[in-house]
């Protein structure tokens, strides 16, 4: 970061900032983390299943992943079960 000129966090001023939250926007920013987490927990499974390769084209993995093609298979036998 330092070469790129991309100035350093400063997680002093952060946490200074977040003690001198009053109690009405503390519950406000605890009741948006919580909304935030409720709305995204359902995509949760398909960001996992996207970002392990899997591409099926139905609703659930079937096998034909990019984690079950011939050339995972060779490289890593006994880790990967070839269909």
């Amino acid at each position: 970061m330092q070469t790129s000129g991309t100035p350093h966090p400063q997680f002093g001023r952060a946490f200074d900032r977040l003690a001198g939250l009053r109690w009405g926007e503390a519950v406000a920013l605890g009741l948006l983390s919580l909304g935030t987490a409720l709305a995204l927990h359902p995509l949760q499974y398909a960001m996992v299943q996207v970002l392990e390769g899997y591409w099926g084209s139905g609703r659930w993995p079937d096998g034909s992943g990019a984690l079950s093609s011939p050339a995972i298979a060779d490289a890593a036998p006994g880790c990967v079960s070839s269909t």
